[in-house]
């Protein structure tokens, strides 16, 4: 699921247009979410999306800040459909 869900991304990025902020799990469903993996596997889905931010592999998308907490620190997105060719 890993893979196959990591290749939907740019999709439900151009679908959902989320709202600046955006944390990548909230592109999923629970079920979808946890259907990645374990915590490890979902840490490293998170990385790898980061990852190809940073690269720019994912037109539009721009990193917004990161929030430290106990559980982890979660990075947040932001999504601007003007910067994506494939959008619209």
């Amino acid at each position: 699921m890993f893979e196959e869900y990591f290749g939907t991304i740019q999709e439900r990025l151009r679908q959902q247009e989320p709202q600046n902020g955006f944390e990548i799990e909230h592109l999923f469903t629970k079920e979808e979410w946890q259907a990645i993996g374990d915590g490890q596997a979902r840490q490293q889905f998170g990385r790898r999306f980061g990852t190809g931010v940073k690269n720019e592999d994912f037109p539009g998308v721009s990193r917004n800040a990161t929030r430290v907490n106990p559980g982890g620190n979660e990075a947040r997105y932001n999504y601007d459909p003007a910067q994506d060719e494939g959008a619209g």
